[in-house]
């Protein structure tokens, strides 16, 4: 097709758009727009997306629970129905360690000793700690009372010590539970006092108010 020209006589060359054509660049208030989009989006899926992984840690809390308590009663059984009794409920508890993983592996993996929720890291599952009996529970067959203030009052002075625990005993009594503390919100953040705790039936159950109230 020869080129056209206008009334000057100048030569204008024909320009066809076809769907291959190169679309011009955004311009910045597109981009704007499309970064206030996705900020506004991430807001609004944010919490709902900490929640969920809070309740993954939650579950996966209780599950870990239930395998050391398997644990638990097998060293029991091997050991006239008693649980090995520890000097106080928190760490370091190297004894129950001993007794239920190094020396001989009733709890099998050590992850199962320590809740996923925790962030500290002297209660992390590493071989150090748990040499030296830093594990990320309190444990309830002890001899005598926490000594540590911060632990809760009821605790320290309404439970009664020493705490020997059986196969025998009333089953809903607590073997295990998350680390509590007065005043300070426990590992699993969507609760501010919730923990999860293991009884000596082997059943895991949870609660979200006061441990003080559920505790046997």
């Amino acid at each position: 097709m020869p080129p056209r020209r206008d009334q000057n006589g100048d030569r204008r060359a024909t320009i066809r758009r076809g769907p291959c054509a190169r679309r011009a660049a955004f311009t910045l208030v597109e981009v704007l727009v499309v970064v206030a989009v996705v900020a506004l989006l991430l807001a609004m899926l944010g919490p709902a997306l900490g929640r969920s992984k809070d309740l993954a840690a939650f579950a996966a809390c209780k599950s870990r629970l239930h395998r050391a308590g398997l644990g638990v009663m097998q060293y029991a059984q091997a050991n006239r129905g008693l649980l090995i009794q520890t000097p106080t409920l928190q760490n370091p508890l190297v004894e129950a360690v001993r007794a239920y993983h190094l020396d001989h592996p009733y709890v099998q993996a050590p992850e199962d000793l320590y809740c996923p929720s925790l962030t500290a890291p002297e209660l992390a599952c590493e071989p150090d700690n748990l040499r030296a009996g830093q594990i990320g529970y309190f444990y309830y067959c002890a001899k005598q009372y926490p000594a540590d203030s911060s632990i809760s009052t009821f605790l320290r002075h309404q439970v009664p010590w020493p705490r020997q625990l059986a196969t025998w005993e009333q089953p809903h009594r607590w073997v295990f539970s998350d680390i509590f503390r007065s005043g300070v919100p426990t590992a699993h953040s969507m609760f501010k006092k919730g923990v999860n705790y293991l009884m000596l039936s082997g059943e895991v159950s949870s609660t979200t108010e006061s441990p003080r109230e559920s505790f046997h």
